[in-house]
């Protein structure tokens, strides 16, 4: 399993796999959310093993931006600092 991903110019990032692949296939019927989804998934899974209060994070593949008011951010990492680490 090999996927690739850039960092473009403009700061956007491409995506790329084997169309072909008998695994990555599956990704060509992907949606931009369905990435979304499964990389932040994989970010709150990685802190939570990894000793990070995600506690604020309650909603499986979303970031949520904001604790108090569950608003939900992809772009935001709240709740994943090194200050929340647990000891």
């Amino acid at each position: 399993m090999a996927i690739n991903v850039t960092e473009n110019d403009d700061g956007s990032i491409t995506i790329e796999w084997d169309e072909h692949d008998d695994y990555e296939k599956m990704y060509n019927d992907w949606s931009e959310n369905d990435f979304i989804t499964a990389l932040t998934s994989g970010i709150l899974a990685v802190a939570q093993n990894t000793g990070y209060d995600v506690s604020g994070n309650t909603v499986p593949g979303v970031i949520v931006g904001s604790p108090e008011t569950s608003e939900q951010s992809v772009t935001e990492t709240s709740g994943l600092t090194e200050e929340k680490k647990e000891g």
